[in-house]
């Protein structure tokens, strides 16, 4: 199964969420955060993510990860992907790639009523909030509680969002086929969904809440990789 990550959409409703918060530099925690209650609050009222783009549970909180990884981008990358060329073009990190400054707006236009609608709820309830509230509001969810590892990432299954927001099981199985249809589509098309595969694991590294085990491997579904 795969969705498919838009990231024209996704830079859209960041800078978005930008603009309802009145924030000229945002910090890239409280982007990972608003960006997914963005997409959790799209599922729950509309069945639909405004991102396409795939949860993970990580330290801070749960993280959208081709997200994630776009946000890492270093200013002087001298030979980005296409996606990333893309991000650098809108964003620029700043403060040690601690905050996301908006270069070049990229407009609304590819977002709906529903998902300006959300956006703007969202920047309401959460927008002025800090990061670390964020954060800890974030570790309530039921989604990330069952998959938290610590210092290291573990998939959010959709089913486990969509339950944690009161839908159905049934709704999971819609968005399912819904993604499965899609990704077929885009492989007659020439266009695999671009939702990539979750960071390259590094060695984990045991925490002083005991994460992993006496040999140093991690809980099962765990993936190696700190959360900076």
């Amino acid at each position: 199964m795969g969705f498919r990550f838009d990231e024209d959409k996704m830079n859209q409703a960041l800078a978005f969420l930008m603009r309802a918060t009145g924030r000229a530099h945002l910090s890239k925690l409280t982007a990972h955060k608003l960006l997914y209650m963005a997409d959790r609050e799209a599922l729950r009222e509309g069945l639909r993510r405004i991102t396409g783009d795939e949860a993970y549970a990580m330290e801070h909180g749960p993280v959208l990860s081709t997200t994630y990884d776009l946000m890492k981008t270093p200013q002087n990358w001298s030979n980005p992907t296409q996606e990333e060329a893309l991000w650098k073009k809108h964003f620029r990190l700043e403060r040690n790639g601690r905050d996301i400054v908006l270069l070049e707006d990229p407009g609304d236009d590819l977002l709906s009523t529903f998902e300006r609608r959300i956006l703007e709820q969202v920047a309401r309830e959460y927008g002025g909030k800090s990061a670390a509230e964020l954060r800890s509001l974030s570790h309530t969810f039921p989604e990330w509680r069952a998959h938290e590892c610590g210092n290291s990432s573990e998939p959010i299954p959709l089913r486990d969002i969509l339950e944690a927001v009161g839908r159905s099981p049934e709704a999971a199985e819609v968005l399912e086929q819904e993604a499965d249809e899609e990704a077929r589509v885009a492989r007659l098309l020439g266009s695999a969904p671009t939702s990539r595969p979750f960071y390259i694991p590094r060695p984990f590294r045991a925490t002083p809440f005991g994460r992993g085990n006496s040999a140093g491997r991690l809980p099962s579904g765990c993936i190696g990789r700190q959360d900076d």
